[in-house]
């Protein structure tokens, strides 16, 4: 052993600090810092005393022939010494040192059980100021209550999805390591527990360990002995050795190559699990700070035999390199978007605690408020227990952020994050929270703005690291849960003081008003309670976003009085628009309710911004108060009213205007009148409002009113005859509709589609597309009713052409009944078609007699009644003249009902009436007038592909149909012809249903026939030659003379006919 030296290099525990002292004399101190001094330091001197934390060493450097000499420490321990090689200079750092002291002291010969004797106390003693932890914690006693679950609560759900994820995390083609993280409350221990305990009986579910964590867990032996005997039932061994092993390491700073052989020795055991497996829950990790815990449970983790599992409950992110883990899917995680409740789990759970029914919109409030915040239910449940059902619904509604706190179960609520959250967290980061409260989204330069900071980014990503209810959004956006931010605000008025919070909540409110987020910039401003910028920032919100959420206007306004309100007309019209919109919405909303006398309310905000308008002279909004009484009379059914202020409004507004609400204005009552014009049955003139409402709405962004346009258009386009154009509009509409969402527009424009698809005879597709809208109503908002009797309508059509005539005059009939209970715009729309088919369908089935008592009811009320019910109700008496025979005195009626088509541009209308003056001049034995005019109805029916126009006709249409097909010689008009009287030979009942195939096609001779039979048969061109002893030219002649008496291109078409002539 060398001599003692003059140097020796101390330890203080209580400076944190090494101390120079020479023959007891302190020269200087050194940290780790100081290294560079201490190298310096080093250089000239050959032997030094070194009392480190972990030990005693002797430091002397030995002479080489060569070079400076190597340093060498010394250590006497039970009567023997022991010499470690140190190196040179540079290698003489303060670690090294302690490293060194530590592994010769772990090096001494007596056994670990030795540390119980006295033969130890006196290398003990040598030890500066050591906190020997062997003695210590090795005799201290672990709680055995840590190491098992703890009691499920009484009140459970089964959470299977969850459950069920759980399950995947033990195969054995899982991860080692699993991470549960969430916030406090969020049912992480209680879904494990719940887990353990019904899969415990599984013969093939692993063993658990089970180690419930404390903040007095943070210190490495101890942690250790408490994983060490918590695994000790997975592997069935005894595990003092390890633990022995573990005691005998003295306490840092020692060599981490001493902490993985008491890990190897556990790990080593754990290989024993590998029949049943074994799973390690460690309870509450976020209590573990301290870095050699994460060290050492990192180097365990990812040396665990394959069937042991190690799953982390936190409410923090641990510092287990887990961005490495997830790149090499070595982690399976739920995290808070996981453990939320859902809604069926929140109604599961409340039954069982309150079993009473409770509404959809207390639910849909708890839902908003909780954010499925498990531990907030169980909180409400306790403070509602015995309460009655309306006392629970009361309670529940008045859950919002905007509410006065002032209930029990909200204070509950809100003081639980107070106590339990807020309380424990250290001083700077309590002030973080509460200044960082105000905003909805948060952001790093938005809290530096309020706080004054500059590393509020740094602080925010270690808040949400800390699990402290802050979730994070998309790109650097925050949020914190809903409650959280309501109980940190009012803590920090209580806490900074109102003037503070006023300042931190007009901070923010001005930031996002630079960053062009106004709906943000009004919320922090009414935190403030500053009344004038609320009321500026709400007049930007509504010129930005002409449509903007009732229920959030109508919570803002309320807060301006009503002497600032007449100040700003525009803040009183917005006012109006926000009571208008929430009438609408309170017919879907139970949550939103409306004062009474809403209507006197917004009569009186509409003439306080007429007055405030009228004296600034601002004459293009003054236009905008009548278009808007004209939507809220709509709203109530009185659509001719409704038109009216939708005049008076455009008589006032200006035709050009920057503005693009003043355009929203003029569009909105462009399409008013365009539908009544609609609805008189006038669709050129209609057509003409409604393209100049549709222009102006092109340059706005509410795609809304620009879809209710282009649905209006469509059905323009329809009255007129153009169904191609409706058909474009039609499938354009419901593209967007899908994008959207719009169950309503989805239902009106399939409908629409529908309509054209009966014209042309596509039945199938008919009955797809109503079945589709049907679907779709069952979601829509608005207008339910009206859509619903468009498809009894259009229900009724299919029936008739599917030959069910006496079926659909009983549903037009039920359905004419309930007309007389409504007349809404929907009604209105279908009335006179409804009228006009049951008309029809009463002459198909022989009621001459109804017809004829219903046409003399309707001539006493003609003069009063729409152009377009006028004309149904004529065309219905011209066809009941038929019926009687009495042709000759429907011509002139016929000629004038044309004109009038005509005028008012009713295309399709025209057609139909051409072609009852067609049957007229055949019933009066003109067979040349009648045969120009159906070739003249060919024309112009061909472009638009018209089918059912003929088909409805029945069998005295097909004989003249028929007789004009040998006079047609343009083959374009000729294939229509041959398509138009095939659609008569698929009809039910139709003339093809006996032999006569003359009456629908050109005659056949017999071998065209004998051709027409083998093609059906499928015989090919050779096969028919074969049969008939002719050529194969001669059969492809046949063949080609049939196409073309037919009206048909190939032979599936062709085989068609052969089946309805009873050929095949």
């Amino acid at each position: 052993m060398p001599k003692p030296s003059l140097y020796a290099l101390v330890w203080s525990e209580a400076q944190q600090q090494y101390e120079l002292t020479k023959e007891g004399r302190n020269l200087r101190a050194f940290r780790q810092e100081d290294e560079p001094e201490w190298f310096a330091w080093v250089e000239g001197q050959a032997a030094f005393a070194f009392e480190g934390r972990a030990g005693h060493l002797s430091v002397v450097k030995e002479a080489r022939s060569r070079g400076d000499g190597y340093w060498y420490a010394y250590s006497r321990q039970s009567g023997r010494t022991r010499k470690r090689y140190l190196g040179r200079n540079a290698a003489l750092s303060l670690l090294h040192l302690e490293e060194t002291a530590l592994a010769l002291l772990s090096q001494r010969s007596e056994p670990p059980s030795a540390v119980k004797s006295g033969q130890s106390v006196k290398a003990k003693q040598q030890i500066h100021k050591q906190p020997v932890h062997s003695n210590v914690e090795a005799h201290t006693p672990l709680l055995a209550s840590k190491l098992s679950p703890p009691r499920l609560p009484h009140l459970l759900v089964e959470r299977s999805r969850l459950l069920a994820r759980l399950d995947t995390m033990i195969l054995p083609t899982a991860p080692g390591l699993a991470l549960l993280q969430a916030p406090a409350g969020f049912g992480k221990t209680t879904l494990v527990n719940q887990w353990i305990a019904s899969r415990v009986t599984q013969q093939d579910f692993p063993l658990v360990a089970w180690i419930s964590l404390e903040a007095g867990d943070n210190e490495l032996f101890r942690f250790w002995r408490y994983v060490i005997a918590a695994c000790q039932p997975l592997h069935g061994g005894d595990s003092q050795a390890t633990l022995a092993y573990l005691s005998s390491i003295v306490p840092l700073p020692f060599a981490f190559t001493e902490m993985e052989k008491v890990l190897t020795h556990l790990l080593n055991d754990l290989v024993r699990c590998v029949v049943q497996g074994g799973l390690l829950v460690l309870d509450d990790y976020h209590v573990i700070t301290d870095q050699h815990i994460h060290e050492a449970l990192a180097f365990f983790i990812d040396h665990l035999p394959k069937t042991v599992h190690v799953l982390l409950l936190s409410r923090s992110e641990p510092p287990l390199s887990l961005v490495r883990r997830r790149a090499r899917g070595e982690i399976y995680e739920l995290h808070l978007t996981d453990l939320r409740f859902s809604s069926e789990e929140t109604i599961a759970f409340l039954y069982q605690a309150l079993p009473i029914t409770l509404s959809a919109a207390s639910l849909l409030q708890l839902d908003v408020v909780l954010e499925g915040w498990a531990a907030g239910l169980r909180l409400l449940a306790l403070t509602l227990q015995g309460k009655g059902e309306a006392a629970v619904e009361q309670a529940l509604l008045s859950l919002s952020e905007h509410s006065d706190s002032s209930s029990f179960q909200h204070r509950a609520l809100l003081d639980y994050f107070v106590t339990e959250i807020l309380d424990t967290q250290p001083a700077p980061m309590q002030l973080f929270l509460l200044q960082t409260s105000i905003p909805r989204r948060l952001n790093g330069s938005l809290c530096d703005a309020m706080t004054g900071g500059e590393d509020s980014e740094a602080q925010l990503a270690m808040v949400e690291q800390a699990g402290i209810f802050l979730e994070a959004l998309d790109g650097s956006w925050y949020r914190y849960h809903l409650l959280f931010a309501e109980a940190m605000r009012r803590e920090a008025s209580r806490r900074l003081g109102s003037e503070t919070f006023a300042l931190l909540s007009l901070r923010a409110s001005d930031w996002y008003e630079q960053q062009d987020m106004l709906p943000d910039a009004v919320e922090a401003a009414l935190l403030a309670h500053d009344r004038e910028r609320v009321a500026r920032l709400i007049e930007l919100v509504a010129a930005q976003e002409p449509v903007y959420d009732p229920e959030t206007l109508l919570r803002w306004l309320a807060s301006i009085p009503e002497a600032k309100l007449r100040e700003r007309p525009m803040l009183c019209f917005i006012y109006g628009i926000a009571y208008q919109a929430s009438q609408e919405a309170s017919s879907t909303s139970e949550a939103l309710a409306l004062p009474e006398n809403v209507g006197e309310r917004v009569e009186l905000l509409l003439q306080m911004a007429e007055e405030g308008w009228r004296s600034q002279e601002n004459w293009s909004w003054l236009g905008a108060i009548p278009a808007l009484r004209a939507l809220s009379v709509l709203e109530h059914g009185a659509f001719s009213q409704a038109v009216a202020y939708a005049r008076e409004a455009l008589a006032l507004l200006p035709e050009e205007d920057l503005d693009v609400r003043i355009q929203l204005w003029h569009s909105t009552c462009l399409l008013l009148v365009g539908m009544e014009r609609l609805l008189a049955g006038f669709p050129g003139d209609a057509q003409r409002f409604i393209l100049d409402a549709q222009a102006r709405s092109q340059a706005l962004r509410y795609g809304y009113l620009t879809r209710q346009i282009s649905l209006s258009l469509g059905r323009s386009y329809l009255l007129r005859g153009e169904f191609r154009h409706a058909q474009e509009v039609y499938r354009q509409v419901l593209i967007d509709a899908r994008e959207q969402g719009d169950h309503e527009l989805i239902a009106d424009s399939l409908l629409g589609l529908a309509s054209l698809a009966f014209e042309w005879n596509e039945l199938a597709t008919v009955e797809q597309q109503v079945q589709e809208a049907a679907e779709h109503i069952h979601f829509a908002l608005h207008q339910k009713q009206e859509l619903q009797e468009r498809i009894t309508f259009q229900l009724a059509l299919i029936e008739y052409a599917q030959g069910q005539a006496s079926e659909a005059l009983g549903q037009l009939t039920a359905q004419l009944a309930r007309f007389q209970q409504s007349s809404t715009v929907g009604v209105l729309e279908i009335l006179p078609f409804a009228l006009g088919w049951w008309g029809r369908l009463l002459l198909a089935t022989g009621d001459l007699e109804a017809v004829q008592h219903y046409l003399e009811v309707q001539l006493l009320d003609q003069e009063k009644l729409p152009f377009i019910h006028t004309l149904e109700t004529s065309i219905l008496k011209v066809r009941l003249s038929l019926a009687q025979e009495k042709a000759q005195e429907a011509l002139p009626l016929l000629e004038r009902l044309l004109s009038d088509a005509m005028v008012q541009e009713h295309r399709y209308y025209a057609l139909e009436i051409q072609l009852l003056m067609v049957l007229a001049y055949a019933a009066c034995k003109q067979s040349q007038p009648a045969q120009r005019l159906l070739r003249k109805i060919l024309i112009v029916a061909k472009a638009e592909g018209f089918l059912r126009l003929f088909v409805n006709e029945g069998e005295p249409l097909v004989r003249l149909l028929r007789s004009l097909l040998s006079s047609i010689e343009d083959n374009s008009l000729r294939s229509y012809l041959q398509t138009v009287l095939r659609a008569f030979a698929l009809s039910p009942g139709s003339p093809a249903s006996s032999a006569d195939d003359g009456l629908l096609f050109e005659p056949l001779s017999s071998q065209e026939r004998r051709v027409l039979r083998l093609l059906a048969a499928g015989c090919s061109n050779q096969e028919i030659a074969d049969e008939l002893i002719v050529s194969v030219n001669t059969v492809k002649d046949h063949v080609k003379h049939l196409y073309r008496k037919l009206g048909v291109n190939n032979r599936l078409q062709a085989s068609s006919i052969a089946r309805l002539m009873k050929l095949d």
